[in-house]
């Protein structure tokens, strides 16, 4: 009984809940149902642009357009199909993949676009239902990353790493059982100089996972209907 209900509270901790609706754009009939996610994707694809114009706007899907069989019309029709949370997680995880197939090759490749994270990150309201509204501002703080380095001769292959943000709020680096401390994420991220004069790699072309918890920390947690 207790492994089930700590896998329920688990579930509600990382588990975001959605409607997905879905409109006709000639006659407006909309339906509706319920999805949920685990975390969030956003896989830059062009390597010269940053990693998020805006990563608020990213983490729910936008609105995608298909043409398909109205049953109101009765005809083939425009619809158009978007998403709004109907439940945060306590902890957002957000995915950078670093690897695609070309479709000419059928091999995989690379994606090196840079990540430049923000330390908070603020839901816009346009994604929220009216629920989630009710409880308040969606704001999320960062800190927590995963970095993978991928291996010189096949990049299916690779390290990991990660980042953690002490209540201090400096970050400790832990490369297996090597820590190194750093006054600021931008350190990590961008590169910084040891005592010793040494340029130290910058990581945000390494981003693979992002872990942002809600804050603030001290509100009640709202841990689903159980």
């Amino acid at each position: 009984m207790l492994t089930c209900i700590s896998c329920r509270e688990l579930n509600d901790i990382f588990k975001i809940r959605v409607s997905r609706n879905k409109k006709c754009c000639k006659c407006d009939r909309l339906r509706n149902w319920p999805d949920e996610k685990f975390f969030m994707v956003y896989a830059p694809e062009d390597e010269n642009t940053p990693g998020f114009a805006n990563i608020e706007e990213r983490l729910l899907d936008k609105s995608e357009y298909s043409f398909e069989k109205c049953g109101k019309c009765g005809q083939e029709t425009g619809h158009l199909t978007s998403e709004k949370a109907l439940y945060l997680p306590e902890v957002l995880l957000v995915q950078f993949p670093r690897m695609k197939y070309d479709k000419r090759t059928n091999e995989p490749r690379r994606i090196r676009a840079p990540v430049f994270l923000q330390s908070e990150i603020e839901l816009p309201p346009g994604l929220l239902s009216d629920t989630v509204k009710i409880e308040g501002c969606a704001r999320y703080e960062l800190f927590g990353i995963v970095f993978h380095t991928p291996d010189e001769t096949d990049i299916q292959l690779g390290h990991y790493t990660c980042a953690v943000m002490g209540p201090d709020n400096k970050w400790a680096h832990q490369d297996d059982m090597r820590t190194d401390t750093y006054e600021s994420l931008d350190d990590i991220l961008e590169g910084f100089i040891d005592n010793q004069g040494g340029m130290k790699p910058g990581h945000n072309d390494r981003v693979y996972w992002a872990v942002y918890h809600r804050v603030p920390l001290e509100r009640p947690l709202d841990l689903g209907s159980g």
